[in-house]
């Protein structure tokens, strides 16, 4: 079963093999869990964590997250 998600790349420039990654973080959001493989992504659940809500912060990689308003 694949399973949606959202990758972001954040950049200086249009071109996504030219360009420099820039640091973002996002407003608020929750923290749910994490995938401790990323192998594991669409075939093993992830592993669920105390739901930590975050503020202007950037996601650890592997991060399950709800966003909030």
């Amino acid at each position: 079963m694949v399973r949606p998600y959202l990758h972001l790349h954040v950049a200086n420039d249009v071109s996504p093999l030219g360009s420099e990654g820039l640091p973002f973080v996002f407003d608020n959001f929750e923290l749910s869990g994490v995938y401790s493989n990323f192998a594991d992504f669409g075939k093993n659940t992830w592993t669920k964590t105390k739901v930590v809500y975050q503020q202007h912060q950037r996601p650890q990689p592997q991060a399950v997250i709800t966003f909030r308003q």
